[in-house]
């Protein structure tokens, strides 16, 4: 069995600094999934910066990754920070329509789709307001489309939001490229591929 990926800039594989520094580059959370696999399982990410559930398929990375999939393979999809830019990918039109048709075509080329809901940003109103949960309507129309298409979910989106609510908005600056409230550094990455294979 092998793992491939599908997702955006918070899952792909960051190009790395040299010399390394953990705090000032960015690190997709697919990048550090190895670490915590047992029995060496393959990791393929096709995740790409700036992709949505429909440039996944029409820039080409959805078809490198049918290539690759074998029968028995798990394929995890992240969307949702660039779908909501698109008003066409509304959560629950567009982004919805598409990851069901992405559940479909997996299993018919004999691969077991999963559903991963969108990492949280560190998004909070103003400097000690309450947390900005930015992403919620489309954690939740992930949630509602595994559940019509009986696909397995990994609520990612729920646990790094408690997770930023423990650190507060300070707090997780260090888990997060300076200045940027969307992208990990290693430390992140790293956190967040540890609550992949937890949930």
């Amino acid at each position: 069995m092998n793992i491939l990926l599908a997702g955006d800039s918070t899952v792909t594989e960051q190009p790395r600094l040299t010399p390394h520094d953990p705090g000032l580059c960015y690190c997709g959370w697919g990048q550090m999934l190895h670490r915590f696999l047992r029995g060496g399982t393959p990791v393929y990410n096709f995740a790409v910066s700036g992709l949505t559930v429909e440039t996944f398929r029409t820039e080409g990375q959805y078809e490198k990754l049918r290539a690759a999939l074998q029968p028995g393979d798990l394929v995890l999809f992240q969307f949702g920070h660039n779908d909501q830019k698109r008003p066409h990918l509304r959560a629950g039109g567009g982004y919805a329509d598409a990851l069901a048709v992405y559940a479909r075509e997996v299993r018919a080329a004999g691969g077991c789709p999963v559903f991963v809901t969108p990492v949280a940003r560190n998004s909070w109103r103003g400097d000690n307001g309450d947390y900005n949960d930015m992403l919620a309507p489309y954690a939740d129309a992930m949630k509602a489309t595994a559940r019509a298409c009986g696909v397995p979910l990994l609520d990612l989106h729920a646990e790094t939001v408690e997770w930023m609510k423990s650190l507060g908005l300070q707090g997780a600056k260090r888990y997060f490229h300076p200045g940027d409230y969307t992208h990990p550094n290693d430390f992140g990455g790293f956190h967040w591929a540890k609550l992949v294979t937890r949930l």
